[in-house]
């Protein structure tokens, strides 16, 4: 996207899955992400209960899904428009055939991060082990929010504002 847009470099926030892509976008492409926010960071590999043959059957011809979570992977897909279950399947391929299952800290992004993880998530301690593994990496719990309010919250916003617009003054 980057080079059909022209963009050199770009800073890259994600939060949930879009972090656990973000883990391996600002290491593939480090020169080009001077700067990142990974919110939620999950361990393992995402999606991972996932039935593929279900969703790849949903798309071909409507075939109804029966197994319950990816019953609700497709739930929380639609509730947001525009989401497109080929785009969710495709990811889901992709995370699978990823270098490793959880974020390696061995191989942690060498530029600034910062790593924000609500209080009351489960994901929180994986999160701050990945934020001491990066070496210009920064945690913030975000107080008294899980895993699906935490992006909202004026604390993560705030504090995502200003690590980015340090790098701008860097």
């Amino acid at each position: 996207m980057l080079d059909t847009y022209l963009v050199d470099e770009a800073f890259y926030v994600g939060y949930s899955l879009g972090a656990r892509v973000g883990w391996e976008v600002v290491q593939d492409i480090a020169p080009r992400i001077p700067r990142a926010v990974l919110g939620g960071v999950p361990d393992g590999i995402p999606l991972a209960r996932l039935d593929i043959g279900q969703v790849r059957a949903l798309i071909a011809d409507g075939t109804p899904v029966t197994d319950p979570v990816t019953q609700n992977y497709i739930r929380l897909a639609d509730r947001v428009s525009g989401n497109d279950l080929r785009s969710l399947l495709a990811i889901a391929e992709g995370m699978r055939a990823s270098r490793t299952e959880d974020p390696d800290p061995a191989h942690a992004p060498q530029q600034p991060v910062l790593f924000a993880t609500g209080s009351l998530d489960a994901v929180i301690e994986g999160s701050k082990a990945l934020a001491a593994a990066c070496p210009q990496g920064r945690f913030l719990e975000i107080p008294a929010r899980h895993h699906f309010n935490a992006p909202g919250s004026r604390v993560f916003r705030a504090e995502a504002i200003a690590f980015l617009r340090d790098g701008l003054t860097a």
